[in-house]
């Protein structure tokens, strides 16, 4: 098992031309690449769809596309494809989703091959690094990147700004783990202000008088907002 990709460091599960048990002890015909369910693959050539794979094969839910170089370019188990046979793909353009379907799968992988125009099926390995790079979301930095050597900067007003949608939707989770975080802690919250707020009404008391209703007032504000949260 190795890592490939300089940016998303994915494993290489099997080579191309190891033989088991799984693939009743054929040479594999290309490569696999360990990934999550669900994660973005985009083609590595432009070409055209040839054609689709039903989930009831070995191959799974799977794409051949005809390179403009000749070859037939295979990717297999997907959860989710998102072109059609006779489609124009170009180099980098999003085609699916990984996933785990087929007759032949052991686990969540993407299957990768190249088949010449004779048939052969030859070894995809040099270009793993490629693909992997082309694997799931860009990153932050790379969006910035990419933005500004596209001289995107005025498109923001038709919603391509890369960049920003990207720092938007993390942002957005962020916010929403925040607030189921809040949610979940609230009874402990006010179990702690509760202390808190009784020492602060016995020191306002000491020190100046009124300043325990203060207080009180402001501790019964925030009960009856975390019960409305609870409860709701």
């Amino acid at each position: 098992m190795e890592l490939v990709g300089s940016q998303y460091k994915i494993r290489l599960t099997s080579k191309f031309g190891e033989v088991s048990e799984v693939r009743n002890f054929r040479p594999h015909t290309g490569i696999d690449l360990g990934l999550s369910e669900g994660t973005e693959l985009k083609s590595i050539t432009p070409g055209v769809v040839e054609r689709l794979t039903p989930e009831n094969t070995p191959l799974g839910n799977g794409i051949i596309i005809r390179g403009d170089d000749g070859n037939a370019y295979v990717y297999g188990h997907l959860k989710e494809i998102h072109v059609s046979p006779g489609q124009r793909i170009e180099f980098g353009e999003f085609i699916g989703l990984s996933g785990n379907t087929g007759t032949s799968t052991t686990g969540p992988h993407l299957h990768f091959a190249v088949q010449t125009p004779n048939g052969e099926f030859i070894d995809p390995a040099p270009l793993a690094d490629t693909l992997a790079d082309l694997t799931g979301d860009k990153g932050f930095l790379d969006g910035v990147k990419t933005f500004f050597e596209n001289g995107q900067v005025d498109q923001y007003d038709k919603g391509d700004n890369v960049v920003l949608d990207y720092l938007g939707k993390k942002v957005g989770e962020g916010l929403i783990y925040i607030w189921d975080w809040f949610v979940v802690s609230l009874p402990d919250i006010v179990g702690y202000s509760t202390i808190l707020a009784g020492v602060v009404i016995i020191l306002g008391s000491m020190v100046k008088r009124g300043g325990a209703i203060k207080v009180l007032l402001a501790y019964a504000a925030f009960l009856i907002l975390a019960l409305c949260i609870l409860i709701y």
